[in-house]
């Protein structure tokens, strides 16, 4: 019984033009989470109990309240793992409606889309580190992870950088009689 049921969840998926999203969003949850989001597909706040087995880095979405207190199906920011608050960009909320497939998708896009404008907002503060704030200082703006993806690539540059002066310099000393 349990190989037909099973069988039937990914039949059913498939069958919603969902082969592409249940390969990449729910092949690795269990059949019984999958079952609950289908049958809340039109409650984003049960779906979103599940994000962090559907999302890696993501542990839930943060809901806006409405002036009565009820949480929207409207998100203003996301939670990693490890409890870091990420906003999204002030005036673009993320909306949770359609197909549970489809916002669940979005929502990836969204927090790929989010994390990307500010790796490039850390990235140009961090080109400045000396002048403007100090890097110790510096990593207390950004979550945990972006601070050590932007750090890696500064050093990664540095790097390169000082190959390239190296091998300059080593041409110099090659080309002198």
């Amino acid at each position: 019984f349990f190989f037909q049921a099973e069988d039937g969840i990914r039949d059913f998926c498939l069958s919603r033009g969902l082969g592409d999203v249940y390969k990449r969003q729910f092949y690795f949850i269990s059949n019984q989470a999958l079952l609950d989001i289908l049958s809340n597909s039109n409650n984003p706040h049960r779906v979103s109990e599940y994000i962090g087995d559907l999302f890696d880095g993501m542990k839930t979405i943060d809901f806006i309240t409405d002036e009565s207190g009820h949480k929207t199906n409207s998100a203003k920011g996301m939670f990693s793992k490890e409890n870091e608050y990420v906003p999204f960009k002030e005036g673009s909320d993320f909306v949770c409606q359609g197909a549970v497939e489809t916002w669940l998708s979005d929502l990836e896009y969204k927090m790929r889309q989010t994390l990307y404008e500010i790796l490039e907002v850390a990235k140009s503060t961090a080109d400045n580190w000396e002048y403007e704030k100090p890097r110790e200082e510096w990593l207390n703006d950004y979550c945990a992870q972006l601070s050590l993806l932007t750090t890696q690539i500064i050093w990664t540059e540095e790097v390169n950088r000082a190959f390239e002066e190296l091998e300059g310099l080593s041409l110099i000393h090659i080309s002198e009689p």
